[in-house]
């Protein structure tokens, strides 16, 4: 239940709602010194999409370094955030949120309030048993 800046100019660069408590929030996500990002406070109002037409109090995602910028880490640890700040008004699309992002169970330790390094460590054992089982079927390794 998070506008991901969908109805603005800068889609999936804002990321806000109504309730949400966006200074704390930026200033949790800076604190974290995530590599490649930073997070500026913005208000914004999608012309459409979610919360079409109400002012979102939220972020802007900065990136200062493209290479050390890490999308996955960033995204989970913005949510994990969130749920710290606003447990009874954060809601996940769970069947949205599982397809996207592949699993269930990302949603399951977010929800759960597992560490994000967690998350990450689990993530990264995935990726490397695909990655060893792929290998026989690659033409060029």
């Amino acid at each position: 239940n998070l506008s991901e800046g969908r109805g603005t100019t800068r889609p999936f660069e804002l990321i806000g709602a109504p309730w949400l408590q966006h200074n704390l929030l930026v200033e949790k996500l800076n604190e974290l010194n995530l590599p490649g990002v930073q997070f500026r406070p913005q208000l914004f109002t999608p012309t459409f999409s979610k919360y079409q037409g109400e002012t979102c109090r939220g972020l802007q995602i900065h990136v200062i370094d493209r290479d050390l910028f890490d999308p996955v880490l960033t995204v989970l640890s913005l949510i994990s955030a969130v749920i710290e700040l606003h447990p009874d008004r954060f809601e996940f699309r769970e069947a949205g949120f599982d397809r996207l992002a592949g699993n269930s169970w990302i949603r399951r330790m977010l929800s759960n309030r597992e560490p994000v390094s967690s998350i990450m460590a689990r993530w990264q054992e995935a990726t490397k048993k695909f990655s060893d089982a792929r290998r026989e079927f690659l033409l060029y390794p």
